[in-house]
């Protein structure tokens, strides 16, 4: 029964102050994911939830709202805390702010449980999205941040149970300014694919470069990577995070728009995208191609590289595009030089990177 009429008129009050509240602190997310990280995807989902706020609570009485406001007399603007007026930084302000959000709809929800209950159901799923979101805005922001310089990513195998000749094609990787090197080889085993990642570990110890197991997170963490990349077939990002706990990376390959979206959503530290040139590592029966570059570099800040086919003679195309991270495995594996050929790939990644 809706007996809204009878309420008392702190209970508009409070309603007030936490719509207000929760609004307010959509709006100072939003104007971040907008203007700090130019992110159209992250910006949508913010103003569509404040957007949704407005609609699941006009149906309590706008004039009840504004006729119960006594900010003048509001106990709590004299109450205050040494670190309400300091944030540490930009992800100390966005998560103090996605807190107060999520604070304030559940206010909003417990409020409206007695006079409203659609409102309250309403705004109880309003309050999960912002959960969601604060997952995807705060994980986008720090891996922009720690990632910053990341361009270049380069795909190996085992050299053929070489050791030798792995720490000596990674260590040269290392040295010349590669951030990521991953281990990709079907034809190893488990035990053959955990050894081989320990020879790139020791290969890259006391470097800025880091190595990532492709595909399995059980083995990354068996092999203490720093990481996995994970298909679209492979286990989930909650699961890999599950495995192997916070600050390791987790990669996802992604092949449309709508893969690259959810990749954001369920937290992933970057993304491949492609693939971007037909391969001759790996075959695909499509290619989504320079179109699809553009459309994730427009839309997303996350972390992306660019893969698939990309050689010294197409990597202009691809900067063209708007992408400033590349994947690549035969253009620099394959060559009689590999450290020497990723500092080729990294000179106009880094120049193109600098100036816009």
């Amino acid at each position: 029964m809706d007996d809204s009429e009878n309420s008392p008129i702190f209970q508009f009050r409070i309603l007030d102050a936490s719509i207000n509240r929760a609004s307010e602190g959509l709006r100072v997310v939003e104007d971040f994911a907008r203007m700090g990280l130019s992110d159209p995807f992250l910006t949508s989902l913010l103003k569509n939830l404040r957007h949704d706020l407005t609609v699941a609570t006009d149906p309590i009485d706008s004039l009840a709202r504004i006729q119960a406001r006594n900010s003048e007399r509001d106990v709590g603007r004299t109450i205050t805390t040494e670190q309400e007026f300091n944030r540490e930084n930009l992800l100390a302000l966005i998560r103090s702010n996605m807190a107060r959000v999520q604070q304030a709809l559940r206010t909003i929800e417990e409020y409206c449980k007695s006079s409203f209950g659609q409102i309250a159901a309403d705004v109880e799923q309003l309050r999960y999205r912002a959960y969601t979101l604060e997952k995807a805005i705060v994980n986008t922001a720090f891996n922009g941040s720690r990632l910053a310089k990341a361009h270049l990513y380069v795909l190996v195998d085992g050299c053929g149970g070489d050791s030798e000749k792995l720490i000596a094609l990674c260590s040269g990787l290392a040295d010349a300014g590669v951030s990521f090197i991953q281990l990709r080889d079907k034809m190893l085993n488990d035990r053959q694919r955990i050894t081989a990642g320990k020879t790139i570990a020791a290969a890259i110890d006391e470097t800025d470069c880091r190595w990532i197991m492709n595909d399995r997170a059980d083995l990354a963490l068996a092999a203490g990577a720093d990481g996995v990349h994970l298909g679209q077939e492979d286990a989930s990002v909650h699961c890999a995070r599950q495995i192997l706990g916070s600050g390791k990376f987790i990669g996802v390959s992604t092949h449309d728009i709508d893969q690259a979206r959810q990749a954001v959503i369920d937290g992933a530290d970057y993304i491949g995208i492609g693939p971007t040139f037909p391969s001759t590592t790996k075959a695909f029966d499509q290619f989504p191609g320079l179109d699809f570059v553009k459309a994730v570099t427009a839309e997303l800040s996350i972390p992306a590289f660019a893969i698939g086919g990309i050689n010294a003679g197409n990597l202009g195309e691809v900067i063209a595009a708007g992408c400033r991270r590349v994947a690549v495995a035969s253009a620099i594996t394959g060559s009689n030089t590999p450290g020497k050929s990723a500092t080729e790939f990294l000179q106009p990644l880094v120049a193109a990177s600098e100036t816009g």
